[in-house]
């Protein structure tokens, strides 16, 4: 039996997964923001919300091709009742925790701006339904920009940044849920871009994995698998600070959620290597600099970032005129 065959034959028998206090539990927040109400999605093409399909409700979905597979997950391209939407199954039972705990952060966060909308969902067997966002991920912007012959412009790469910068304010817990997370799984700008998709008529950058974002408790957190991080996107403070021992999880030092104020200059600065880039870069450079200080206590916050960065974008406004 191939792997779509597969699928189907575990959508016929269904069990509907009793997570109301799941879908509408959680953090106290302000419902202004959500395109819906909790426990409810709204595609483009729709113009009232319904609400999260579950598992009996499934059964007519239409499996397409394989979009991407990872460890945990395996994304296919689906079809339910003519609506295209992303349908991510769980690839590897040993990550079954991983894949439920994505599950539940995706829909925490589903309806948020810059946060990937939630279709539907079941637990047994394990798989999401999510909003399909067809221009792919931001690590494979250039091929985007080509293919789609898209305006690559600095206001453009500004605005990557802005949405960015209002992903972490959400995280951070400066938005409507009253928690701080920080991002683990973005030790590369790389890992961390092949998260972020981009919305095909707004451009706005939408993050889709959201399986490593531990809330910053009294300790602070400690990110990876117990060993060092590594890669080009890890904060100092998060580097194993003990060069002369071997790395032990009990004596590394917890940190907060600065460690992505820290990473995002470096991203924006990523982005803005476009023609016109320049002007931003030196007008971003003392932020960046900030973002990137030594003491974690001293780098801006998100809602700093999202400032600034409007700021720059009015600036070129202004210039244009």
């Amino acid at each position: 039996m191939n792997s779509l065959n597969r699928i189907r034959a575990m959508l016929s028998p269904l069990v509907l997964l009793a997570a109301l206090a799941t879908v509408g539990g959680g953090p106290e927040e302000a419902t202004g923001l959500r395109r819906c109400p909790r426990g409810h999605y709204k595609l483009a093409d729709m113009a009232e919300c319904a609400p999260m399909l579950t598992c009996p409700q499934l059964g007519s979905l239409q499996v397409g091709k394989l979009i991407g597979v990872g460890g945990v997950k395996a994304v296919y391209n689906a079809t339910w009742r003519d609506q295209t939407v992303a349908l991510s199954i769980l690839n590897n039972r040993r990550f079954a925790e991983d894949f439920a705990y994505g599950q539940q952060m995706q829909l925490l966060y589903s309806g948020l701006p810059n946060f990937i909308q939630v279709v539907g969902f079941c637990e047994k067997p394990a798989l999401t339904l999510t909003e399909y966002h067809p221009l792919g991920s931001l690590a494979n912007l250039s091929a985007i920009v080509a293919n789609y012959n898209l305006e690559d412009d600095v206001r453009f790469r500004l605005r990557l940044c802005r949405g960015w910068a209002d992903i972490l304010r959400i995280l951070h817990g400066e938005g409507p849920i009253k928690e701080t997370r920080v991002m683990c799984d973005s030790n590369s700008i790389s890992k961390l871009l092949s998260q972020v998709l981009l919305e095909a008529v707004t451009l706005e950058p939408v993050l889709n994995d959201v399986d490593a974002l531990p809330v910053v408790g009294p300790g602070g957190v400690i990110c990876g698998n117990g060993g060092p991080l590594e890669g080009d996107l890890v904060a100092p403070e998060q580097r194993w600070p003990f060069p002369d021992l071997p790395y032990d999880a009990a004596l590394m030092p917890g940190y907060s959620e600065k460690a992505d104020i820290w990473k995002a200059g470096v991203v924006c600065e990523h982005l803005l290597n476009v023609t016109g880039g320049a002007w931003a870069r030196y007008r971003l450079f003392r932020l960046h600099r900030r973002c990137r200080h030594e003491v974690p206590a001293l780098r801006p916050c998100a809602a700093e970032l999202h400032a600034e960065y409007s700021n720059a974008l009015a600036e070129l406004t202004r210039d244009e005129l």
